[in-house]
């Protein structure tokens, strides 16, 4: 193919191409040149430089599969990190060059590159930051429940759940229509462990979406003990976390904590 000649040939200038060889695959070495690039697999590369000294090098690309390289993000984060330690690995091969392949077909090299930037749009807003901030401090409010129920995602999310607890340290939290499968609990404050042990035994709940009152390692601890699913998300403050889930549970409507039951 002539983006990896061209390659190649940028790395050893005046160099004879002498053969391609798909690795890891019986096809023919024909075919090695016009289905390597993009599709995952790699190409041997043997070649001549000017002073008549023979060079194999390999061709990488990364597939998407679902091991870790799903994402764009993922495969490019696979690649940089393979140039920059493969030279710290001792007897390994050496890593000559990384770069990215272009809609066009064109190999652009960023092996000089120092750090990634991103330019984007403008648009006036606020940072979904502040909103994790708050429901760290005080729990998701009924326009959390709102936006959940607006979203795609949050729709689906709400079509799978089983039942959905809501509990408010006040009352008057009221969950959007649509949340079908919503109940809200009497008043109250979950401010430590033994609050929340009674509440998840009282109620079966076995998912656990936001405690805002409780310390992220009692929370832990109460929940690892009567085997109910918790997923945390760490924010800036180290007294309070916000917590979500994954599966089957909810979002809060108020101050304290959200859950979901059988």
């Amino acid at each position: 193919m002539d983006a990896i000649r061209e390659l190649v040939q940028r790395r050893y200038p005046g160099a004879t191409i002498l053969a391609y060889e798909r690795l890891g695959d019986d096809e023919r070495p024909a075919d090695a040149t016009t289905k390597g690039t993009g599709y995952g697999v790699p190409v041997r590369v043997v070649l001549r430089d000017g002073d008549g000294v023979e060079h194999a090098v390999v061709f990488h690309t990364a597939r998407a599969d679902d091991f870790g390289h799903d994402r764009r993000a993922d495969r490019a984060a696979a690649m940089l990190l393979a140039y920059d330690t493969y030279g710290n690995l001792p007897r390994h091969v050496p890593a000559l060059d990384v770069g990215v392949i272009t809609r066009s077909g064109e190999l652009r090299s960023i092996a000089d590159a120092t750090e990634l930037y991103l330019l984007t749009g403008w648009k006036p807003g606020r940072l979904y930051a502040e909103d994790l901030s708050r429901i760290a401090d005080s729990g998701a409010t009924p326009r959390d429940l709102r936006r959940l129920d607006a979203h795609p995602t949050g729709q689906r999310l709400a079509r799978h759940l089983d039942a959905l607890l809501l509990l408010d340290r006040m009352p008057g939290g009221t969950p959007p229509a649509a949340l079908a499968a919503a109940r809200v609990l009497p008043p109250q404050a979950v401010g430590d462990r033994e609050a929340l042990a009674r509440l998840l035994t009282e109620h079966r709940i076995d998912q656990v979406v936001e405690v805002a009152d409780v310390d992220t390692a009692a929370l832990s601890a109460v929940c690892a003990e009567r085997g109910v699913d918790l997923v945390t998300a760490s924010i800036h403050r180290k007294d309070v976390a916000p917590s979500t889930t994954r599966s089957r549970s909810a979002a809060a409507a108020g101050s304290s904590v959200t859950v979901h039951s059988q």
